[in-house]
Formats: C-alpha cells, structure tokens, sequence
C-alpha cells in the first residue's frame, strides 16, 4: 500500500545483480565487530602508557597509537557509550598513577574497577527492549563485548603492569640512580686495579667501577 493505493511490484524473470563489498568495506566491517573495537582501545591505550611509563622504546608509542586511530574509526559505526570510554581511559591513568608506586594501592584498585565498569558500559543502555515494535517480531539488536574476552584481558592487563611494567619501571630508577652516583665523579682522578683492554677494573673514592678506555690505552 503507498499513499492510500494498491502498488505490485513484478519481479517475475528480474535479473539480480550481486553488489559485493570491497576489501576496504570488508575491514570496515572487521573493525565495526565490538570486541575488536575493544581491543583496539585497550592494546592502543597499553602501547601508549608503555612509552609513557618508559620511554624511548618507540614500537608500542607508535603502534598504540595506530591501534587507537583505527578505534576512532571503528567508533563511528558502533553505538559506543561515552561513558564507557571515559572509564576505561580513566583506568588507564589509574594503572599509569600505580606504576609510580610500590605495592598495590588505592590507584591499582580504582584502575580494575572503572576497567571493568567501563567495558561492561562501553555499549549498554541505549534503547529499553521493544522501542522499536514487538521485540517477538523485530528484537533489537544486542551488541556486547564478550566476557571471556574481558576477563582474558583483564587479568592479562593485571600481569602486564604487576610483572612487566613494574620490572621496567624499577630498571629505569636503578639506571638514574646510577647516573646520579656517577655525576659527583666526573672529572675525578682514579687507579685502575686491572689492565683497560679496553674493559677493566677503576677504583675511584673507596668504590671499584667496571671502567674502560676509550684510546685503548
């Protein structure tokens, strides 16, 4: 029925013509799926945090942020709650705000709580259960990130910043403190304990050092 009439369309012997996507709509398509989106928030939100926490390592800054670019994309095409994303970047402070700390703290805490409010929310609450008619003839559509894929990578987050990050982060103050023992001896006169060939032995100020010649003399 159109404006009041009877309309019958024939489509009796009517060729059909196959319009099939191209490789880009196919990656569009990949892209839009909400656990990739998922994915590419978290792991692009690691990379960037891992250049933060250590940086000159470039790969993950670099790679971190590709990964969230192709989010943004995946973004426009999935009903994405805002609020969602603000927990699961505010998570991401958090862990940020843990590393600068020994030991498991408010931050860490706060950090895994708005991580998994944030990805339970990243795609709920937009229209209640039949808005759109008879949810028996038309049922809206549930578009969810998976929750084994949430506690996979939550706990796997968890292991990253506890085991890796913090061994990073813990190297990388052990080396300023060097820095910072050595700079009072530049300049200093020592013995050297062993031949420099061009690696040896300097004993400078009552320490030993591992020294070595740069003339190979």
């Amino acid at each position: 029925t159109l404006q009041g009439s009877t309309v019958v369309l024939n489509t009796y012997g009517i060729e059909v013509l196959q319009i099939r996507r191209t490789i880009l709509e196919d990656f569009l398509v990949f892209l839009a799926d909400p656990n990739v989106f998922f994915l590419l928030l978290i792991i692009g939100g690691i990379g960037v945090l891992v250049e933060i926490v250590v940086p000159g390592l470039i790969a993950p800054g670099v790679g971190g942020a590709i990964l969230l670019l192709l989010a943004f994309v995946a973004a426009g095409n999935l009903p994405v709650n805002l609020v969602g994303v603000a927990l699961l970047v505010l998570a991401i402070l958090l862990f940020y705000l843990e590393l600068q700390a020994v030991g498991v703290g408010v931050a860490g805490v706060g950090g895994g709580i708005c991580f998994f409010l944030g990805a339970l929310l990243l795609f709920g609450g937009f229209a209640p259960p039949g808005i759109l008619g008879d949810s028996s003839d038309l049922p809206t559509p549930s578009t969810r990130v998976n929750i084994w894929l949430l506690v996979g990578v939550g706990f796997s987050i968890l292991g990253l910043l506890w085991f890796v990050l913090r061994e990073l982060v813990e190297a990388k103050r052990v080396g300023e403190s060097i820095g910072k023992a050595l700079q009072p001896l530049v300049g200093e006169i020592g013995i050297t304990t062993t031949d420099l060939s061009p690696y040896g032995t300097v004993h400078l100020d009552g320490e030993s050092w591992s020294g070595f010649s740069d003339d190979d003399h």
